[in-house]
């Protein structure tokens, strides 16, 4: 993950990059801006903003209670800030960020969000015991 300019830039894969903002952009700002770089490669920038939402959890066992639905080791040493993941929370896809000691983001689908959070309430209820 790179962070600078009011953008962060998460790896996802070989060929998949995610590029947020935390202020508005125009529709077409940051197509316009990343063009240049794809020179003649085969390539998109597709503004996804309005279909994903972002959670954001913080506590003592975060990573505890995200491994009950995340098939990821998230143990600090190997998930640390400034990396992020794809995975999933039991059914629902997700992006795992890392912002510095418990807490994490979790970019998730907004078609998935109210499942997310309901499935996230249901597996911390074990961890009340």
């Amino acid at each position: 993950m790179a962070k600078g300019n009011g953008y962060d830039v998460l790896w996802l894969g070989p060929d998949e990059w995610l590029v947020r903002s935390d202020a508005a952009v125009q529709a077409g700002v940051l197509e316009a801006k990343l063009a240049p770089a794809f020179g003649e490669a085969y390539a998109a920038a597709v503004d996804v903003g309005s279909g994903y939402t972002v959670v954001e959890i913080d506590g003592a066992r975060t990573r505890e209670l995200l491994s009950r639905g995340c098939p990821l080791d998230l143990h600090p040493n190997l998930l640390k800030e400034g990396q992020c993941a794809q995975s999933v929370f039991f059914k629902a896809s997700i992006v795992l960020i890392p912002v510095g000691g418990d807490r994490f983001e979790i970019v998730v689908r907004r078609s998935f969000a109210d499942y997310f959070c309901r499935i996230m309430l249901d597996a911390t209820a074990s961890l009340a015991s």
